[in-house]
């Protein structure tokens, strides 16, 4: 579980989000992994290194602690996310860039709120709550992603970090100069 930083703007993008805040996407999920209590599953929970809350990672450890379930921790400080990518089969995310991340290894992530690579193709989104937990019930058996959906992940991400402009994109008014964009 790659946390998001709990005070970000979770409904910036739109109220395409499954949960009030990212926080309470945290309690939730770890709550229903708690209760599932998979034997076969270990959960990381990775809080997000670029808050400006100091005392999040505290918050974050605190909770992972009210469980009690050694199948349920919390990743050190000083690992990155790319260290836990090799590592782990499947990541959830709010909507992080951790997904691409992890798509481009060929893992399938699991977010629940809209974001730049929605319907993509390269990640497991849900638009529900119901349909969210009965994935998380049954992760181990999610499989990896096609080496086509591999590479488009690989390309997304390589256009993301180098071509786009979500200036250009948000303020361009004529098809012409959308078409030039492309």
């Amino acid at each position: 579980f790659s946390c998001h930083a709990l005070t970000d703007a979770n409904h910036a993008l739109g109220t395409n989000f499954l949960f009030l805040d990212y926080y309470n996407h945290l309690k939730e999920t770890l709550e229903f992994v708690n209760e599932i209590n998979n034997p076969n599953v270990l959960w990381v929970v990775r809080p997000n290194p670029t808050t400006y809350d100091p005392n999040e990672y505290k918050i974050i450890q605190s909770l992972v602690k009210k469980f009690n379930n050694q199948k349920i921790i919390v990743s050190p400080k000083n690992i990155m996310s790319y260290n836990l990518s090799i590592i782990c089969d499947n990541v959830i995310s709010g909507r992080g860039t951790v997904s691409m991340e992890f798509a481009c290894l060929g893992k399938y992530p699991i977010t629940v709120g809209s974001s730049v690579y929605s319907h993509s193709g390269f990640c497991m989104e849900f638009r529900s709550k119901k349909k969210y937990f009965a994935q998380l019930k049954n992760i181990e058996k999610i499989g990896k992603l096609s080496n086509k959906k591999q590479l488009f992940a690989k390309q997304f991400l390589y256009y993301l970090d180098n071509k786009w402009d979500p200036f250009i994109d948000e303020n361009i008014s004529t098809v012409k100069e959308k078409k030039l964009h492309k």
